[in-house]
C-alpha cells in the first residue's frame, strides 16, 4: 500500500510531524515530512558532504546542518539517538533525485 500524502492547507503541530519536547518523542509521519521539506524548497546542498535543511515556512526557525562522511549525522534532536531523522530522509531523497535528474 502506497502513503499518500497531502498537503494541508494550514501547518499545523497535528498535519506534519514534529519533536513533541514534554515527552521527548517524534510524532507525525516522517516520510511526509522528509517530503514537505522537498516540496517547499528547503535542502540545500553545501557541498558534496554537507547538507542544510531550512525550515518549513511558518511552522518552525530551526535549520539543520546535515553531513554525510562515515554515516548521515544531523543536528536535530531526534538523531541525537542515532535515529535516522526526516532531515537526513530529505537529504538522501535530494541526492537520488539529482542522481536521477543527470
Amino acid at each position: 500500500m502506497n502513503e499518500v500524502y497531502l498537503k494541508p492547507e494550514k501547518l499545523k503541530n497535528w498535519n506534519v510531524c514534529h519533536w513533541y519536547e514534554a515527552e521527548g518523542v517524534l510524532l507525525g509521519s516522517q516520510k511526509g515530512k522528509a517530503k514537505r521539506f522537498l516540496d517547499e524548497n528547503c535542502i540545500k546542498k553545501i557541498n558534496e558532504f554537507e547538507f542544510k535543511c531550512l525550515p518549513i515556512e511558518g511552522y518552525n526557525k530551526t535549520t539543520h546542518n546535515i553531513s554525510y562522511y562515515d554515516n548521515w549525522k544531523c543536528s536535530c534532536q531526534f538523531n541525537r539517538n542515532n535515529k535516522e531523522c526526516s532531515h537526513i530522509m530529505a537529504c538522501k531523497l535530494f541526492n537520488f533525485m539529482e542522481e536521477w535528474n543527470r
